[in-house]
């Protein structure tokens, strides 16, 4: 079936307007535009989960629309794409289990205790994906061409797998964690210092193995650490400023790549 929301459609998937997706939307097509709003609770989902056959909803978010997932429910195998000003929001222990979602233009959030799954995520032109509170990335696979990712709180990378390309970037800010993740930069031969990995506040590396190429950056700032990480550097910056710290990383440079150390920053834990 074809679900459309707008600005002037209060029912949501609770009401007696397409109750029937409530437990899951299946194949459904949703647009959401204008203000329009879809709203998965109560452990709904947006189509198949976990390993089970594919299939999903495809949900369009622009030009104000919202989607959100809250109270344990689930992306599922849903297709999702955020265009300008369209946005989609997890919340409530929900996530984005195996869906893909592209965020161009538009913007994914995580909120309490939500989670990225095992799902896809590709931020373009301006696009973004924002973990905060104590989320989690999990095992998600993110690209950010020209878009952002960014981690704040206490939230975590987990051990997703992170490219950054064409001017984009991955921003770790207050506490949060690169975790276990797997995190690349590829600035594609230029020095820009906006293709990279950036941390600061208090972030932390943690055990990350980071890859900065062709004139990437990875820069720690305030007071960020590299922790345990593993960060090698092909042609590629790795900068310490402020009171960041090298902790115990193991930071490997090859071709021309450089380590920068300035301010207050040290080479010690």
């Amino acid at each position: 079936g074809i679900i459309e929301t707008y600005s002037n459609t209060t029912e949501n998937l609770h009401g007696g307007f397409a109750e029937a997706a409530l437990d899951t939307a299946g194949n459904a097509v949703i647009s959401n535009l204008g203000g329009g709003r879809t709203i998965f609770a109560n452990s709904a989902s947006a189509g198949a989960t976990g390993t089970g056959p594919a299939g999903g909803a495809t949900i369009t978010n622009r030009d104000g629309g919202t989607t959100l997932f809250t109270e344990g429910s689930t992306a599922g195998q849903a297709v999702i794409t955020n265009g300008q000003n369209g946005t989609t929001s997890f919340a409530d222990q929900s996530t984005a289990d195996r869906s893909l979602i592209i965020n161009d233009e538009g913007r994914t959030t995580f909120a309490g205790g939500s989670g990225a799954g095992a799902s896809t995520i590709s931020n373009r032109n301006g696009g973004s994906a924002e973990f905060g509170d104590n989320t989690s990335a999990n095992t998600a696979a993110i690209d950010n061409q020209n878009g952002q990712t960014s981690f704040k709180g206490d939230s975590t990378a987990g051990s997703a797998g992170i490219a950054n390309f064409s001017d984009g970037s991955t921003t770790f800010s207050d506490r949060s964690s690169a975790g276990a993740a797997r995190i690349e930069a590829d600035g594609g031969g230029v020095f820009n210092n906006k293709t990279g990995i950036f941390f600061k506040g208090a972030s932390t590396a943690g055990t990350a193995g980071i890859s900065i190429k062709n004139g990437a950056i990875a820069a720690f700032d305030d007071n960020s650490t590299a922790a345990a990480a593993t960060i090698n550097s092909d042609r590629g910056t790795v900068s310490f400023a402020g009171t960041a710290k090298a902790g115990s990383a193991a930071i490997n440079i090859t071709n021309n790549g450089a380590v920068q150390f300035f301010e207050g920053s040290t080479a010690d834990s």
